[in-house]
Order: structure tokens, then C-alpha cells, then sequence
């Protein structure tokens, strides 16, 4: 299967449903405030389907219906109280791409969200980074290639 060299990111996806099976399509935060933009996010196939931040904003928030797939949380703190081993409050950091994950994968009733989230990994791949991809990235989404940690 080829990727066009285009995507849909959220704001567009949300009016126009019927590209989310056809083209690549990106999640974030933004995507995830309703229960009609949960039920789109249900329909759109992991085979299509790439995840972001947007950050620093599009943050998951405490109002938005996909909170409550949410597991994932790390401590924050003001900027000016700022701590390296917090995230700035208020402020969407590349970490929290996870809760995107994690509210994707709630959506579609997945609890096991390692084979999704290496699909979703593929997909971007493929789409921005066609060139890298070779046999090995192809082994490790099937699954018959094991990575071991150091």
C-alpha cells in the first residue's frame, strides 16, 4: 500500500469524514473535545491514522470527552516555577503525544496499545519519511522482530 503525499490534520478532517478512509489523517487534542469528534476519531482506520501534539497547544484537557481515556500524567508547574522534570502547565508538550494514543486507542476499545501505536508510527514514517522505511520496519510492525533494550 502507497500514502499520497498528503494528509488530512484535524481541523480538516472534522467537516470532511469521508477522507478520513482514503488519506492519512492526523489526531491531536483538538480532535478529542467531543462525542462526536471521539466517534469520528472510532471510525478512522489505524491503518490511516498518524498522532500529534500540536504542541504547545491542542492540549487534552479536563473538559473535553476523550479526558476519560486518559491514564497517562506527569507532574507540571507554572513557568516561572519551572523544574526539569516537569512539564510547563497549561502548555501541550511532546510527551503528552501518549493521552493522544491512549484516548485513540479508549475510542476504539483497544487495551493493548503497542501494535497500534507501532501501525500509527509506520504510518507517519511512511508518509513523511518513505525513503527510511525498508525490510526491517516492515518486520518490526508485524510483530516477527523483537527490539531489545540495552
Amino acid at each position: 500500500m502507497e500514502f499520497l503525499g498528503v494528509w488530512l490534520s484535524s481541523y480538516q478532517w472534522l467537516h470532511e469524514q469521508f477522507f478520513t478512509r482514503v488519506l492519512p489523517t492526523g489526531v491531536n487534542g483538538c480532535s478529542l473535545k467531543t462525542p462526536e469528534n471521539l466517534a469520528v476519531v472510532s471510525g478512522i482506520p489505524v491503518e490511516k491514522m498518524m498522532i500529534e501534539t500540536d504542541s504547545p497547544y491542542c492540549e487534552i484537557k479536563n473538559t473535553h470527552a476523550g479526558m476519560k481515556f486518559v491514564k497517562s500524567t506527569w507532574p507540571s508547574k507554572k513557568k516561572e516555577k519551572h523544574e526539569q522534570d516537569c512539564i510547563v502547565k497549561g502548555r501541550n508538550e511532546p510527551c503528552l503525544v501518549r493521552q493522544v494514543l491512549e484516548v485513540v486507542a479508549g475510542c476504539k476499545g483497544i487495551t493493548e496499545i503497542e501494535q497500534m501505536s507501532r501501525t500509527i508510527y509506520y504510518n507517519t514514517c511512511r508518509v513523511f519519511f518513505p525513503q527510511d522505511l525498508d525490510s526491517a520496519a516492515d518486520a518490526l510492525l508485524s510483530g516477527h522482530m523483537v527490539l531489545h533494550e540495552p
